[in-house]
């Protein structure tokens, strides 16, 4: 159970959540934190990405410049206006859900889920009357802010089609039918 001496196990994850408290409670945990911007900026430029560019995706990566290259390289900023005019069409009632997420399936499925979180989180933000920079605006809607926080962590684990055998498409239609209907809460 133990491993021998002088051996050294690594386990590197971005969610340490799925890691067996079991084998958690026999780690030290070690969080490497994203570069400074300015320096996540200048390795993009070197990279051959153009100021206003690595600046979105820069913001898309949540500060990860690694990530921000690999959306770039994927042209993540036009599935995210694409997604944005579908689901504005969804939210008006001119696009059924299930056509709204047959265009979602086209990309892959860490893209879908690095879109549904963002798309949730900016709509906490906006009920929780704070921007994604943490600046304080009003709007606050304790309400909606709390059932769209509930939705994100039930999107987050329902999503990792890696480890159930549900279908991705039911998953996603789900989790923007819940958004809808919390949004449409919000309206009345």
């Amino acid at each position: 159970e133990e491993p021998a001496a002088g051996v050294l196990i690594m386990l590197v994850t971005h969610n340490p959540g799925h890691i067996p408290v079991t084998l958690r409670s026999r780690c030290q945990s070690w969080s490497i934190n994203p570069p400074a911007r300015e320096q996540a900026l200048n390795w993009l430029r070197e990279q051959g990405v153009e100021d206003a560019t690595a600046a979105s995706y820069l913001q898309f990566a949540g500060g990860d410049p690694v990530l921000a290259l690999e959306l770039q390289r994927n042209d993540y900023a036009s599935l995210v206006a694409q997604f944005k005019s579908s689901f504005s069409q969804f939210l008006r009632g001119e696009l059924g859900v299930s056509d709204l997420c047959r265009g979602l399936l086209s990309a892959e499925t860490a893209v879908i889920r690095r879109l549904i979180n963002m798309t949730l989180n900016a709509y906490c933000y906006q009920s929780s009357g704070v921007d994604a920079d943490a600046q304080s605006r009003s709007g606050a809607d304790r309400r909606s802010a709390q059932a769209l926080l509930d939705l994100r962590q039930r999107a987050q684990y329902q999503l990792q089609v890696e480890e159930n055998n549900l279908d991705l498409q039911l998953q996603l239609e789900d989790v923007l039918i819940s958004l809808k209907q919390i949004l449409s809460r919000r309206l009345i």
